[in-house]
C-alpha cells in the first residue's frame, strides 16, 4: 500500500475488528501505518485454540498452556504499560487438562486488567467439560461501563452482603453453558433496563430448580429487549404462560426457541402456546426426543423458520394475520415412508399462505415402509418456492418412494439437490446420480397420467431446466432433456465434495 495516502486509523481499527487476531496480526506487513494501528487498536483477542501443538501425523494435540499464559499476561501488561484504552476484550481458554483454579485464576487476571483499561465489551469463553465450572469474577457484574456482556462455560455464583448488578448500560448479554440461579439472571434484568439482545443457551443451575414463571418477575424493564434466544433452557409450562412474553417483552422482534425439556408436564400443559404480538422472525428448533406440541401465535409474523431433528413432525401450530410471509422447514432425519408424507403434508399445508422453502435431509435406509395407495388423496398443487434435497447414495427402491411422495405433496418451483461424496468398500467413489433428472425429463413428456403412477404428481409438469456441475462456472442453464440426461460428464462429481445440481420447474396452468 502507498504510504503517501495511509487509511485514517480508526478505519483500520474497523477493519481489524472483523478479523480474527491472527489474520489482524498478518496486516502488519502490509505497511508501517498498518503496524502502528494494531500496536493502538482498541481489541485484545486472546485465543487459546491458536497454542495447540500439533504432532507430525495428524493435527491433534495438546496445548501449550503455559506458552499461552505467559503470552496472554505480556499482551495485556503491553496495554497497561502504555496505558491503551481496551473497548472489546475476547478470551478462549481451553479447560484440559488445566486444573480448575487455574483457569479461575487467569481468567481473574486477564479480565479484571481488561475492566481497568476501560472494556466495554466482554467475550469470555472456556471449553471443554472435565470437572467442574470456574467462577466468573464478580467485577464483571460490577462493572458500570459495560455494553456487551458474552459468557460459556462459567459458573456465576449468587450475589452475597452488599453486592450487586451495576453494569446498567449492558445492551447484549449472552449466556451459554453457564450455570446460574434463576434469581441471578433475574437481578441482572432488573438492574439492566437497556438489554436489547438476551441469548440464554444450555444453562443450568446449582440448586436444581428451573426457570418457572416467577423468572418474568423481575423483568418489569425489559421493554428494550428485541431479541430473544432461548435454547436447552429447563422451563416449565408456566414460562411461556399468554400474558408473559407480551407483556414483558412488547418490543420483541426476534425469537429464537429450542424446547428439550418442559420441567412437571402434564396431560393438561401438553400444548404449549407461545404468543407474541410484536413478533416478526421466529426460529423454532425441535430435537430428537420427546416432542413438544407448541402453538404459535404471531399476527405480525414475517418469516418463519422450523429446524426439526426428529423422525416425526411435531405437532407445531402458526396462528397469524399476517398476509406476507416466510417459511423456511428443515427436516433433518427424513425418512420417505407413508407417515411421515401425511405428517409432513399436514404440517407444510397450515403453512401454505407463506412462501415456502422446504429442506428435507435425507437418511440413507435401506427400506421404507411406503403405501403409494395411501396418498391418493394429496393435493398435489402446494407450491413450493424451492426444495432442498440432501442424499447420500439412496437405493432405487428408496428414491421411487421419496421423489414419488414429494410430488404428490407439492410442486416445488426450483430443486436443488445436495448429493455427498460417500465412501464404500474402503474406496471412494464420485456421485453421478442423474435418477431425478431422468425420472422428471418423463414427467415433461407426460408419462405418468394416473393417479396409481409412481410420480403422478408430474403430470402437470411443462418444463425443466437444469444447472449442472459442468455448467456451474458458466451459470448456464441448460433445457432438460433426454440427451442431457445421458452425458454423463454433466453430472459426474469426481472431486470428493459430492456435487450440488439446480433444476427450475415450469408447471402448467391449474
Amino acid at each position: 500500500m502507498d504510504e503517501t495516502i495511509p487509511l485514517p486509523e480508526p478505519i483500520i481499527h474497523r477493519i481489524h475488528s472483523l478479523l480474527t487476531a491472527k489474520e489482524a496480526a498478518r496486516t502488519t506487513l502490509i505497511s508501517k501505518s498498518w503496524y502502528t494501528a494494531w500496536l493502538t487498536r482498541p481489541i485484545l483477542d486472546l485465543d487459546e485454540t491458536e497454542f495447540r501443538e500439533t504432532r507430525r501425523r495428524n493435527n491433534y494435540g495438546r496445548y501449550n498452556h503455559d506458552g499461552f499464559s505467559e503470552f496472554a499476561k505480556k499482551q495485556i501488561r503491553r496495554c497497561e504499560k502504555s496505558n491503551q484504552k481496551i473497548e472489546t476484550f475476547r478470551l478462549y481458554l481451553e479447560r484440559e487438562p488445566r486444573a480448575d483454579w487455574e483457569a479461575s485464576s487467569l481468567s481473574y487476571e486477564l479480565v479484571l486488567t481488561a475492566l481497568r483499561l476501560g472494556a466495554k465489551y466482554l467475550d469470555l469463553k472456556l471449553n471443554g467439560s472435565r470437572g467442574g465450572k470456574p467462577v466468573l469474577p464478580d467485577e464483571v457484574l460490577g462493572a458500570e461501563n459495560l455494553f456487551g456482556l458474552s459468557v460459556e462455560g462459567y459458573r456465576i455464583i449468587d450475589l452475597v452482603r452488599d453486592q450487586k448488578v451495576r453494569c446498567s448500560k449492558l445492551e447484549h448479554l449472552s449466556l451459554k453453558d453457564v450455570s446460574i440461579n434463576p434469581g441471578v439472571v433475574s437481578e441482572i434484568m432488573s438492574a439492566c433496563p437497556l438489554i436489547e439482545k438476551l441469548s440464554m443457551i444450555e444453562i443450568t443451575n446449582f440448586n436444581g430448580g428451573c426457570l418457572k414463571s416467577t423468572f418474568y418477575d423481575a423483568m418489569i424493564c425489559s421493554h428494550k429487549l428485541t431479541h430473544l434466544v432461548l435454547c436447552n433452557v429447563r422451563a416449565d409450562a408456566l414460562f411461556f404462560s399468554d400474558d408473559c412474553l407480551s407483556s414483558k417483552f412488547p418490543s420483541l422482534k426476534d425469537l429464537t426457541l429450542e424446547l428439550w425439556y418442559l420441567h412437571n408436564r402434564n396431560e393438561a400443559e401438553k400444548k404449549l402456546r407461545v404468543s407474541v404480538n410484536s413478533l416478526e422472525r421466529l426460529q423454532y428448533v425441535s430435537r430428537h426426543g420427546r416432542p413438544v406440541a407448541v402453538e404459535f401465535d404471531v399476527p405480525c409474523i414475517r418469516k418463519f423458520t422450523f429446524n426439526n431433528d426428529s423422525f416425526e413432525v411435531p405437532p407445531v401450530v402458526i396462528k397469524t394475520n399476517s398476509t406476507e410471509w416466510e417459511s423456511h422447514v428443515t427436516m433433518s432425519r427424513f425418512r420417505p415412508n407413508t407417515s411421515m408424507f401425511l405428517e409432513l403434508s399436514k404440517f407444510l399445508t397450515q403453512l401454505s399462505q407463506s412462501k415456502l422453502y422446504l429442506t428435507l435431509k435425507v437418511d440413507s435406509v435401506e427400506r421404507a415402509d411406503y403405501e403409494m395407495e395411501d396418498l391418493l388423496g394429496l393435493p398435489c398443487t402446494l407450491q413450493l418456492e424451492n426444495l432442498t434435497i440432501e442424499t447420500k447414495y439412496l437405493a432405487s427402491l428408496i428414491g421411487y418412494a421419496l421423489f414419488d411422495g414429494l410430488f404428490r405433496l407439492c410442486r416445488p418451483k426450483c430443486i436443488t439437490q445436495h448429493l455427498l461424496y460417500v465412501r464404500r468398500y474402503g474406496n471412494e467413489h464420485g456421485v453421478t446420480d442423474d435418477f431425478l433428472c431422468k425420472i422428471l425429463e418423463r414427467g415433461t413428456k407426460g408419462h405418468f397420467s394416473s393417479p396409481f403412477n409412481f410420480f403422478y404428481g408430474l403430470h402437470g409438469l411443462e418444463e425443466a431446466y437444469v444447472l449442472a456441475p459442468a455448467d456451474e462456472a458458466v451459470g448456464v442453464w441448460r433445457l432438460l432433456t433426454s440427451d442431457l440426461c445421458s452425458d454423463n460428464t454433466a453430472f459426474a462429481s469426481t472431486d470428493g465434495q459430492g456435487k450440488e445440481v439446480r433444476i427450475l420447474l415450469k408447471w402448467k396452468e391449474a
